[in-house]
């Protein structure tokens, strides 16, 4: 399985100094080549040494890219071009972005955010839980958009886990 990642996740795994624990994924974790383009902090070369694919959308799905922009206008192009890739390969986006979120479930993408990313990664034992309460805590303290009641819960459970 695929997981195609929007700029909000890249960034926010990269402030945390988190990017690393991709690699270890039980996913074939990617971005898409505009992304890809447009990154510079995280860079590309560190997407890839995370261990990030580059997937070019095809260009049937590209077609769609301007009636998209028109019917998102709250959704950057970038954004919408890694939710156009997740869909050409069958992926499942991984945003921090409420509106691509809502213009994925609209258009029947498969669509999760970074708690969700958090939780796959104690769940496959690439974090032990405090790792991830103390990655989730950085977030937090860079003023990401996470929803903070889900945040403080996941961070009280994984700080009481024996692990």
């Amino acid at each position: 399985m695929r997981l195609v990642l929007d700029t909000c996740i890249c960034i926010d795994l990269n402030e945390s100094d988190c990017l690393y624990t991709l690699k270890s994924l039980p996913y074939k974790v990617c971005i898409s080549s505009v992304l890809a383009n447009e990154l510079e902090n995280p860079s590309l070369e560190k997407m890839v040494n995370a261990g990030c694919t580059v997937l070019k959308p095809p260009f049937e799905h590209m077609l769609r890219l301007d009636e998209l922009i028109i019917k998102y206008r709250k959704t950057s192009a970038g954004d919408l071009t890694s939710m156009l890739t997740a869909q050409a390969y069958g992926a499942i986006l991984v945003t921090g972005d409420a509106e691509l979120r809502k213009a994925a479930e609209t258009e029947n993408v498969t669509v999760h955010g970074l708690l969700w990313l958090l939780d796959e990664m104690v769940d496959n034992n690439v974090l032990k839980p405090r790792e991830a309460a103390k990655y989730l805590k950085i977030m937090l303290s860079r003023d990401r958009r996470l929803p903070l009641n889900e945040c403080e819960q996941r961070i009280k459970k994984w700080t009481k886990s024996n692990e």
